[in-house]
């Protein structure tokens, strides 16, 4: 071709990628409105209650890994993931002088859309589907049922979902183009956007990237691509695996003490996996109220079922751009994300994972984590049977039938995603327990507290999470108002076994509410000066969650 021919080419694609990029904008304008449809107005207990009461305080304290004023001195789990880039976040909107409800909900939203337009470029870099239905591959990914069930509890562990198309991105479009090394760079880049926050959460955006620099065409662009992007990794996570090397050397093994195996994969099956269901807390309890939605709603099971067939039709197309790599993604996901699933008929040596998962590997029981090895390929072999689909019609010659059927298709795809994305729009993402805001008595006990010397502070009743009357916060309400030296008994202690067992007697004799008069000398000799009794706590808690603790 010669040089105004490519030009020529270069100028007839611009006006169609600008149609694409506005069409992106548009999609994401329409997520960040979705995003504040849920419950606007009040805060939700997502992650870490600091993030919305003082950011700036709990990112100095992640600066270290043992934090001495509270729970009479611990090891702060990952904390210091969250330097990067959730706490920044919270920090500047907190700056700008944002509501704390409004910075939760953009940050939904920036979640949404960055999965929303990784999805779709990277459908695009693939080749499959046409310009609509990739975006419609970025629409499924973006509110897929574990990003769903898991944002208004927990949405850091969504963040890398959300970066997982753009860590495959890259490589893919240097397989086509070359400059490897900077490919390379950029796939890495974005793997240190993710942060630490949950190092197995970020080791699941791997296996994709793995699979497609080990399957991708033999050449000089994929042996140096090979040769770049597992160092660059190890260099931009540097600043947060290392602190979980110390970690695990320092930290109690409060992984002994809280879920098993058992219970994390009772609702791994192939089907939950291929769904994208197999997250096991919505199952034990009911303050998940969207992933339950996805469990329960007749429509939603039908739909999500739906698009995992459609799913699999699509990979298993003999037309299927990079079938190979899609089927053995899909493959691997599956099993990662079933490995040690008991049912009625186990699974071979199911019962040995379960052990692993339960002693070397108990750091990886989650398996759910894993989810988006299964729904990238999952949702891209749905919109690639979708394109085949229009396009079959495409060649009916009577053009009324053609229309019709045009029609009803685009009527079902259309019932089937609202109904997979049903608890978006029925803004049901955000948990219940949401609060306006921490109540002022709260504050004014801590500034009263901090006012005396040296002293620290023993918040009773103990309680496993953090229900008051006024709202569930998820952590100690103190936790980021205490100016002074403070503990209770946490349900998931990250405290010395000796502390452990102090506050466990303290609590013990509280509880009994019989006298006891070596409790004051007990206090004492542990350098307990004050009791705050909280009054606001719920009178009960929810008996599932008890359950679950």
């Amino acid at each position: 071709m010669t040089a105004d021919g490519v030009a020529g080419a270069a100028a007839s694609d611009r006006p169609a990628e600008l149609t694409h990029r506005f069409r992106l904008a548009v999609g994401c304008l329409v997520l960040t409105a979705l995003a504040f449809l849920q419950q606007p107005g009040r805060i939700v207990a997502d992650t870490k209650l600091d993030l919305v009461v003082d950011p700036g305080g709990f990112l100095q304290r992640s600066l270290t890994m043992w934090d001495a004023e509270g729970f009479l001195g611990q090891v702060q789990n990952q904390a210091y993931g969250y330097l990067f880039p959730m706490g920044p976040f919270f920090w500047l909107g907190r700056l700008a002088d944002l509501d704390p409800w409004v910075v939760q909900r953009l940050w939904w939203a920036l979640l949404w859309g960055v999965a929303f337009v990784g999805m779709a470029r990277l459908a695009r870099a693939l080749g499959v589907g046409t310009p609509n239905l990739q975006l419609l591959a970025g629409v499924l990914y973006a509110l897929s049922p574990r990003v769903l069930t898991i944002m208004g509890v927990n949405s850091i562990e969504a963040w890398p979902a959300s970066l997982a198309p753009w860590v495959l991105l890259p490589l893919v479009v240097g397989v086509a183009s070359g400059r490897p090394r900077l490919r390379a760079a950029q796939s890495a880049l974005a793997i240190g956007c993710i942060g630490g926050v949950n190092a197995v959460a970020t080791a699941a955006v791997l296996p994709l990237a793995t699979l497609w620099l080990l399957m991708a065409p033999r050449g000089e662009v994929r042996r140096r691509m090979l040769r770049w992007w597992p160092p660059l990794v190890l260099a931009v996570t540097a600043w947060w695996w290392l602190p979980l090397v110390l970690l695990g050397r320092y930290s109690p093994p409060f992984l002994d003490h809280i879920e098993s195996s058992a219970t994390t994969t009772v609702s791994a099956s192939v089907l939950d996996a291929l769904r994208g269901t197999t997250n096991w807390v919505p199952r034990a309890t009911g303050s998940y109220e969207a992933g339950r939605d996805l469990l329960l709603w007749p429509s939603a099971v039908v739909a999500l079922a739906v698009v995992a067939a459609l799913g699999l039709a699509g990979l298993a197309h003999r037309r299927m751009p990079h079938q190979r790599f899609l089927v053995a993604s899909v493959l691997a996901g599956v099993v990662l994300t079933t490995l040690g699933h008991t049912a009625g008929v186990a699974g071979w040596g199911a019962a040995s994972l379960q052990d692993l998962l339960d002693g070397p590997l108990a750091a990886m029981r989650n398996l759910h984590k894993f989810d988006p090895v299964v729904r990238i390929p999952v949702v891209l072999g749905a919109v690639h049977v979708l394109s085949v689909l229009l396009a079959r019609l495409g060649e009916i010659t009577d053009a009324e039938v053609a229309r019709w059927w045009r029609r009803s298709v685009a009527v079902v795809v259309a019932a089937a995603v609202a109904a997979a994305i049903a608890p978006v729009w029925t803004a049901r993402v955000a948990n219940p327990g949401s609060f306006l805001s921490v109540p002022d008595y709260w504050s004014e006990a801590a500034d009263w507290l901090g006012d005396q010397p040296d002293s620290t502070t023993l918040l009773v009743p103990s309680s496993r999470f953090g229900d008051y009357l006024w709202g569930s916060t998820g952590d100690d309400v103190l936790q980021p108002l205490a100016q002074s030296a403070w503990t209770t008994r946490p349900l998931v202690p990250l405290t010395p076994e000796g502390t452990v067992r102090l506050l466990d007697s303290v609590t013990d004799e509280l509880a009994s509410g019989a006298a006891a008069p070596s409790l004051t000398t007990t206090l004492d000799r542990a350098g307990i000066d004050h009791l705050l009794i909280r009054f606001d706590l719920a009178e009960a808690s929810d008996p599932e969650r008890a359950e679950l603790a």
